[in-house]
């Protein structure tokens, strides 16, 4: 900034701009100010203070400009008791020539460092900047601004993830990965420190659940949930063989959000403000058991005493109906946020025992597998759901074999559909299928409508509403 000539006239000096604009000059008189303080200093000994110059400067002390607008007052100002401003102004009046006087100067020069958590870098501030304007975002199903589950994600997660570093490393994952798929650049670290987030967010997790401290536990069921979407990474991973029926792993992840639940309590968990953030709608299973594709009902029916899965009727049964549900609720409803919220809690209510049967490959595990990744790329709205579910299907597909060809029809001919109407009526198995014309604004009602119903309720892992604070959450 060029230094402002003034005129040489130290009774009423002016700046050469005012004076040609024919204003009147608002130029800060240190003198007058100086003399104006009884408590400091006298009329007289203002007077002996050294004049202004108009002379040229010395280039070798840099020219500090003065200001030409009135500044507030100490007693108004937000930085008067900066500790910095009275280090600034003393630099600013000995520049000038002057000495320092006893109260405040006038003058305020701030500098404002970018604020970074102790054993963080830039990298991590601009991360969790991120995460705070979208990526908190990730797990928001329900319409945006309609759901309390959205205000926990954003604000509840980092107060859990400040005191918790495994929690924070997984906030700091999860944010990396988004950013990396969004392509911003800017916001996206190198990809060395991307996977040192995820490792410890991995180990940490592990060390936690092995310590079972009850003061971490509501870090826990944070880092459970966005565990989920971390690990959906490995279904993009340059290793073919890693992605190969990668979803066997993936659905081990998603039943850990029940055992981790059943470390804890409701009651814990409500109190802690994380309980909007599970939030599940109740499920009718008997209702649920009359929408179940008939092919499929067949293949479980019609198991003979002599088959190994005979055994199994009852757990592959079970899941069918909770799969039924969302079948239900496509028909009844159509494209709406309790539908994405059904499909994306499938494996929490699914028994622990046909996770089993999925991860040891049993043909019937798989097709139903199958079955839910078609339903899932109904879900448009979560950006780490993308692209994972066609080279899933065509996975299973091939490791079946033509035997469970007939049954794997439908999953199949889903990788070849992009629009979700497509998808919805081959599902449904009706070409004629429209969803149900419904505004904005009437979806919005709904969604309110149907939440409204199981709102402040626990919904257990047999889809029944209970009571908010059970002693202990049951596991399946």
């Amino acid at each position: 900034m060029p230094l402002i000539q003034v005129k040489c006239d130290e009774g009423r000096p002016s700046c050469r701009t005012c004076t040609l604009r024919k204003e009147t000059c608002v130029y800060l008189s240190f003198t007058s100010a100086i003399a104006a303080s009884p408590a400091q200093s006298t009329p007289s000994s203002a007077t002996r203070l050294p004049p202004v110059s108009c002379s040229i400067p010395d280039l070798s002390v840099p020219p500090v400009p003065v200001p030409v607008q009135p500044l507030p007052s100490p007693e108004t100002s937000p930085i008067y008791d900066s500790p910095s401003s009275d280090g600034a102004d003393s630099l600013a009046l000995t520049l000038l020539g002057q000495q320092q006087p006893a109260s405040p100067s006038r003058l305020q020069l701030l500098q404002e460092p970018v604020y970074i958590p102790l054993s963080g870098d830039l990298d991590e501030v601009k991360l969790l900047w991120a995460y705070s304007c979208t990526t908190y975002l990730s797990f928001a199903t329900q319409i945006e601004g309609v759901e309390k589950m959205e205000r926990a994600l954003r604000y509840k997660v980092i107060e859990y993830a400040i005191v918790n570093p495994f929690l924070m490393d997984c906030v700091l994952a999860l944010t990396s990965m988004h950013m990396e798929r969004l392509g911003a650049k800017d916001l996206t670290p190198p990809r060395s420190k991307s996977i040192v987030y995820r490792a410890r967010a991995f180990e940490g997790y592990r060390k936690a659940v092995e310590t079972a401290d009850p003061s971490t536990f509501p870090a826990l069921v944070c880092c459970s949930l966005l565990l989920c979407a971390i690990s959906s990474q490995m279904f993009l991973a340059e290793d073919t063989a890693a992605r190969r029926l990668y979803v066997l792993n993936w659905i081990v992840v998603w039943r850990g959000i029940g055992l981790v639940l059943n470390l804890t309590t409701p009651k814990i968990l409500g109190e802690s403000g994380l309980m909007d953030i599970f939030i599940r709608p109740p499920i009718n299973l008997n209702l649920s058991a009359l929408h179940i594709p008939t092919n499929l009902l067949f293949m479980v029916t019609s198991i003979k005493p002599s088959d190994p899965d005979f055994p199994e009727i009852e757990i592959y049964y079970d899941t069918l109906k909770f799969l039924g549900s969302l079948y239900k609720e496509l028909k009844e409803n159509g494209f709406t946020p309790i539908l994405d919220l059904r499909i994306i809690t499938f494996y929490t209510f699914v028994p622990s025992r046909f996770v089993d049967l999925a991860r040891a490959k049993q043909p019937r595990a798989l097709v139903i597998l199958a079955y839910h990744l078609a339903l899932l790329k109904l879900i448009k709205t979560i950006w780490w759901t993308a692209g994972i579910c066609d080279p899933q299907i065509r996975d299973i597909c091939e490791f079946l074999g033509p035997e469970w060809s007939p049954l794997l029809s439908v999953p199949r001919a889903a990788t070849k559909l992009t629009e979700t109407e497509d998808i919805a009526k081959l599902l449904l198995g009706n070409h004629a299928w429209e969803p149900p014309a419904m505004s904005f604004e009437d979806m919005i009602a709904k969604t309110e409508e149907q939440r409204a119903m199981w709102s402040g309720l626990w919904v257990n892992n047999e889809g029944r509403a209970q009571e908010f604070f059970p002693d202990r959450i049951e596991s399946a």
